[in-house]
Order: structure tokens, then C-alpha cells, then sequence
């Protein structure tokens, strides 16, 4: 199955497991996907662990900018609850 999120991010799952990939065109016009999350049983697996990479791979410099990324990515996420109603 495969769900969208938002205008880039996909829910994958087969009959083990749920990812997120990211699928944004490149300067040629290609699609590529890329797996934004681990692989994960459960669609909160899979979130949590959409969140847990984008704050690991974050440039913040200092405490107030990591937090302005998290609060960032929580409003993302929440707008992918409201998308699945």
C-alpha cells in the first residue's frame, strides 16, 4: 500500500513492515524516492522514526534554532493526522 502524506512524503507499507519515503523531483525531472524512516510494524513506528532522523541530522547550531526545527516538524506531522481523517 502506498498513502500520501503530503505533497512529498509517502506511507509504504507491505505485509511486514511501514516506512516514509520522500519523493521530490531533482533538478533533471526525476523522481526519486528516498526512505525518510526506518523499517518499522506499525505506522507510529514508522513516524517515530521519521522524527528521530530528522532531529540526528539536524544543523541547528544552537538551542533555540533545534527547537524552532522540532516545532517545525511536529506541525508536519500533525498535518499528516489531519490529512489521513
Amino acid at each position: 500500500m502506498r498513502i500520501q502524506l503530503d505533497d512529498h512524503h509517502f506511507l509504504n507499507t507491505d505485509s511486514f513492515c511501514c516506512w516514509i519515503t520522500r519523493e521530490k523531483p531533482n533538478k533533471d525531472g526525476k523522481v526519486n524516492p528516498r526512505n525518510m524512516s526506518g523499517y518499522y510494524p506499525t505506522f507510529t513506528g514508522a513516524v517515530e522514526s521519521y522524527i528521530e532522523r530528522r532531529i540526528k541530522t539536524s544543523e541547528a547550531t544552537e538551542i533555540a534554532e533545534l527547537k524552532n526545527e522540532i516545532e517545525a516538524l511536529k506541525t508536519e506531522v500533525r498535518g499528516w493526522e489531519e490529512n489521513r481523517k
